[in-house]
């Protein structure tokens, strides 16, 4: 078999779990429509359970690029206003592992928390990214309340572990949002209170960055390889554009030079467009998939590889599972009087085999 040819039945095992609309149900919908699984039956929560190597929504997108360092230092270097970068020690830049999510509300919503010193201060500066996607108008209108409850944590905790410090690190909120209806809400908190003028000075006041990722032209989205593929990604999603966007996405995932790290992003891209994208089918990100493996040289073998051995292990689950099921309704069919051809013809053992089991 080629390996264009092996690849295509990989990326067909791999886009397999998109949407099963004969019977009526789609547990690979964005992680926000999983909320109806909380009042499901047992069996469709470990139906969606059993999907979760395929599964993959829009919080688990923006984390996996968020989470990586040159990501984010890339972002703040081409986004944010140089008055703030200008006078920061890049050197220093760290994540924060610490969510600072309702545990809740972790699998709805996500918070990356990354830390930074000045050049000539010791002094920290944090920034909160947080992702929304498909946000109600209600939802958007609460966002810096949300925010201001992350904050509150970031400095409760930063009091208890600088005891010697007398003031609080400055904490810049970022919202990432890519919904299909123009966000058209403050970004100042004050805005969400309406009282008269000599109250004012008793109301919080902050602003949020945002970035409306939807309805940046394309001419505006920069920063390094991997904060390109997110961003147009995240910005098509919800597109019927995404059928043309594709082969630039996936031709900016061969231009990694890490092509173990390019396979692992071509993955998830994969997974990701299958479950989440409404515009193209498993055939469109299959050929656009195909026309950057068929290109990519030294990038294919890598790609091969790492399908090959998850699939090698979620199958080796899969058939201890259905041959453990096999053999106890072959146990049921006998204690039931049926003779062993029958049996083997119902379930597949071979006779050989059901006299082993049945000496």
């Amino acid at each position: 078999m080629g390996v264009v040819k092996f690849y295509r039945e990989m990326a067909k095992y791999l886009l397999s779990a998109r949407v099963d609309k004969t019977r009526g149900k789609n547990y690979n919908k964005p992680m926000t429509d999983l909320q109806k699984l909380e009042n499901a039956s047992k069996d469709e929560k470990q139906a969606a359970q059993t999907q979760g190597t395929i599964y993959f929504s829009h919080n688990n997108l923006f984390t996996v690029f968020f989470e990586e360092k040159q990501v984010v230092e890339s972002f703040l270097k081409d986004y944010l206003p140089e008055a703030i970068t200008r006078d920061l020690d890049f050197n220093t830049l760290q994540i924060d592992r610490e969510s600072f999510v309702d545990k809740r509300l972790r699998r709805h919503y996500s918070d990356i928390l990354y830390y930074i010193r000045y050049k000539e201060n010791p002094a920290i500066i944090y920034f909160l990214f947080d992702h929304k996607s498909r946000e109600k108008k209600k939802k958007r209108k609460i966002a810096s309340l949300q925010l201001l409850r992350y904050m509150t944590n970031i400095w409760d905790r930063h009091v208890k572990r600088h005891k010697t410090e007398d003031k609080l690190p400055p904490i810049i909120p970022i919202i990432i949002y890519h919904g299909e209806a123009e966000w058209k809400m403050s970004t100042d908190f004050s805005s969400l209170f309406q009282v008269p003028g000599c109250m004012e000075k008793y109301i919080p006041h902050f602003s949020f960055e945002l970035y409306d990722i939807s309805h940046m032209p394309d001419g505006y989205i920069k920063g390094n390889i991997q904060l390109r593929i997110l961003f147009l990604t995240l910005k098509y999603i919800f597109s019927p554009g995404l059928l043309h966007k594709l082969p630039e996405i996936f031709g900016l995932v061969s231009e990694l030079k890490d092509k173990s790290s390019g396979a692992e992003y071509l993955e998830v891209l994969m997974r990701y467009f299958a479950n989440s994208a409404a515009y193209v089918s498993v055939e469109d990100i299959r050929d656009a998939a195909d026309e950057i493996i068929e290109k990519g040289g030294d990038f294919m073998p890598t790609i091969v590889q790492q399908i090959k051995r998850e699939i090698a292990s979620q199958y080796k689950g899969e058939l201890t599972k259905a041959r453990k099921e096999k053999e106890e309704i072959a146990r049921k069919l006998i204690h039931k009087g049926m003779d062993l051809d029958s049996i083997a013809e119902v379930t597949g053992i071979s006779r050989e085999k059901l006299n082993q089991m049945f000496r």
